[in-house]
């Protein structure tokens, strides 16, 4: 499964998660469009570079080539980090929990800025 496939599985199974009314359901919609978003910007640009390549008439790149050594982790790191602050504020949201619902969705707009 390349990289591509597994970030727009995960996109799409977050996306489809249900939240129930709580206290902070309109602010996890909002934080999961933008996780959406970027994550649908990475996967465009993917797709970009390798239309543009096959364009060009150039080989396709090796696997995980377009990252510089140790840097590969870091770059996809900040999904995992979202996802999983999007997963906590959904508990804290149907429990009821603002406060904690709050803290998980401003850790998820952390790491979606990263």
């Amino acid at each position: 499964m390349s990289f591509r496939t597994a970030l727009g599985a995960t996109a799409f199974l977050v996306s489809v998660l249900p939240s129930l009314a709580g206290p902070c359901s309109s602010e996890i919609a909002l934080i999961q469009s933008q996780l959406d978003a970027k994550t649908q910007a990475i996967i465009d640009t993917a797709r970009f570079a390798q239309t543009a390549r096959s364009a060009l008439g150039l080989p396709p790149p090796k696997e995980g080539s377009f990252a510089p050594a140790g840097r590969r982790h870091a770059d996809a790191s900040w999904l995992g980090e979202a996802v999983a602050a999007m997963a906590q504020a959904r508990d804290a949201d149907r429990t009821g929990d603002a406060l904690l619902c709050e803290q998980a969705l401003a850790a998820a707009r952390r790491a979606i800025s990263k």
